[in-house]
């Protein structure tokens, strides 16, 4: 018997919650289990760790051949294309220019309505008239809206449209 180790112990060397193990070891069929008890309390790591790693990394089904291998390689290739494809028609975009787009039209929105208070606090200061306050704020709000909305798309991401629209 090689080294003896408790539940904890072997928890803490695979990673996992000792609960986790027992789950998998609950699971396992006989001759795979995780658990070789050889002393009250604790357990052989040898066993542990060579059902451990089988269980983590099953083996590849036995009639895997050379054949099938490329045809699954030829299947990522294919994809890989496919989705370089779709980018090069502008039909799929890079996660990082739409953050900086969403970016740049979140800040353009906050710019604008931080900018709101600065125009509208003259134009109500001393009025009561509730309703009247109102209608300045809504009239305020949506004009910013719409020019919002009319506002153009940056240069950097105009460069990457396709041209369907020409």
């Amino acid at each position: 018997m090689g080294a003896q180790l408790s539940r904890a112990e072997l928890a803490e060397a695979a990673g996992v919650s000792p609960q986790r193990l027992g789950q998998i070891d609950k699971a396992l069929p006989e001759g795979q289990k995780l658990f070789l008890k050889t002393a009250p309390g604790k357990y052989d790591l040898n066993t542990f760790f060579r059902n451990y790693i089988a269980y983590r990394m099953p083996e590849e089904d036995e009639d895997t051949d050379l054949d099938a291998v490329k045809a699954k390689h030829e299947a990522v290739k294919m994809q890989k294309t496919q989705l370089e494809v779709e980018r090069m028609e502008g039909e799929l975009i890079a996660l990082g220019e739409i953050k900086r787009l969403w970016g740049d039209v979140a800040n353009s929105a906050t710019q604008s309505f931080l900018n709101a208070a600065a125009v509208l606090a003259p134009l109500v200061q001393g009025m009561t008239d509730v309703a009247m306050i109102q209608d300045i704020i809504d009239r305020e709000i949506r004009m910013r809206l719409e020019n919002l909305s009319r506002t153009p798309l940056p240069a950097y991401a105009l460069d990457n449209e396709s041209g369907d629209e020409e």
